[in-house]
This record gives structure tokens, C-alpha cells and sequence, in this order.
């Protein structure tokens, strides 16, 4: 997995249609009942065991797809995921445009080799304008597109879903596992291929209102 810092790239405005999505990321909870339903096999575990109520991990693109397929919703596009962390006032992180350590969870956190993701859920100061928990806390989230690294630059400014094809897919969102206060903003990518598997990505789902 990647990460591309578009720090001087040029804002731009881009106009969504109307949308659901998770108020939080998948739980390993919601993510089994998944795997029960259609006889998949959980992932492997991480070194901190699975959780109920902590987000899921170690979760390809395509897995993540499956889920979403299963229960009848879609992975987020990046727009659509950025829109819900920053909101309309193009805020640095989903708090505000401060950095605030306490609104998360981070590799400042622990011991080199000890982190984990927390509780879904438990920094509800990092709240984003809209409500949604975790947008840069905890796990890196799968998205539905394909990872440009240019592809801003002449995406089409309403209902944007990414590039045709590619090699990567996007992730967004902090992680446990980072520290640099610049990963954790709204407008960082990260990409990863789509059968990367890691402790430090999750997703989360999302669907059209009316949907």
C-alpha cells in the first residue's frame, strides 16, 4: 500500500448526487455474520484478535466489493467519501481545521509493534460535519475507484466514480498505524492493490438516498 500527498494540489468543487453511507467502518461483528450467511472464511486474524465491535481488517477490495454486494449497498467513490469527512466547507480534517491528536487514535499511541484500531465509534469529537465516525481514525477505507494519481485534473465535476481501470484502488482515511498529521487529512489518498490484505484497511458502505 501507498500513499499520495496532495498537498499542492489545486482545489476544485465537484457536485454529488444524494447518498447514504456508514456512519462507521465495518465491524468484525457485521463482517462475520457476513461470512456466515454466505460460507465465506474470515480473514486471517491480526496479532490483537478479532474484536465484535472493532472495525475489520485484513480485507482485500474484492472482499470488501463482496460484502457490499451482499448486503444490497455499494463501497463509497472518493468523492462521495471526502464529502463526508470534510462536509461543504472544505475543512482540513473531519473536526475541523486544526490538528487535534485527542479526536483519534495513532501510532503515537503505543510501543513500536503493540497498536490496534479502537472501538468503533469512540472518538466521537472527530465527528465529521455530517455526522460520520472514523473518517480519519482507526482503519484505511476501500473505495470503489480505480487510484490516478492525476485523475482530479480532468474528472468530470459531477458525480466523479474514477478512472475507467487501473492497477490500484483507492483507500482513504487515517490509521492506527500512521502518525504524520498530514495522512490524517480529509483530502489525503492512500491506494493499495485489490488483493492487498492489512491490518491497517477496513471499509465501510454506502448507497443513493432512496435506495
Amino acid at each position: 500500500m501507498g500513499d499520495a500527498d496532495l498537498t499542492d494540489a489545486a482545489p476544485h468543487k465537484v457536485y454529488l448526487s444524494g447518498y447514504w453511507i456508514y456512519k462507521t467502518p465495518v465491524t468484525v461483528d457485521m463482517y462475520r455474520k457476513f461470512c456466515a450467511a454466505t460460507r465465506r472464511s474470515m480473514p486471517e486474524a491480526p496479532h490483537w484478535g478479532w474484536k465484535g465491535d472493532h472495525p475489520i481488517v485484513n480485507v482485500t477490495w474484492h472482499d470488501a466489493k463482496a460484502y457490499c454486494d451482499w448486503a444490497d449497498i455499494a463501497l463509497p467513490t472518493e468523492a462521495q467519501w471526502e464529502k463526508a469527512a470534510r462536509g461543504t466547507d472544505g475543512r482540513t480534517y473531519p473536526w475541523g481545521n486544526d490538528w487535534d491528536e485527542s479526536t483519534l487514535r495513532n501510532d503515537d499511541d503505543f510501543d513500536i509493534g503493540s497498536g490496534s484500531p479502537a472501538l468503533v465509534g469512540s472518538f466521537p469529537a472527530g465527528a465529521s460535519p455530517y455526522g460520520c465516525l472514523d473518517m480519519a481514525n482507526s482503519v484505511l477505507q476501500w473505495c470503489a475507484d480505480w487510484y490516478d494519481a492525476n485523475y482530479y485534473k480532468s474528472a468530470p465535476d459531477h458525480d466523479p466514480t474514477g478512472p475507467t481501470s487501473g492497477e490500484d484502488r483507492v483507500l482513504r482515511g487515517g490509521s492506527w498505524f500512521y502518525f504524520k498529521e498530514i495522512i490524517f487529512r480529509c483530502a489525503s489518498r492512500s491506494y493499495g492493490g485489490p488483493d492487498d490484505r492489512s491490518g491497517i484497511s477496513g471499509f465501510r458502505g454506502a448507497a443513493r438516498a432512496g435506495s
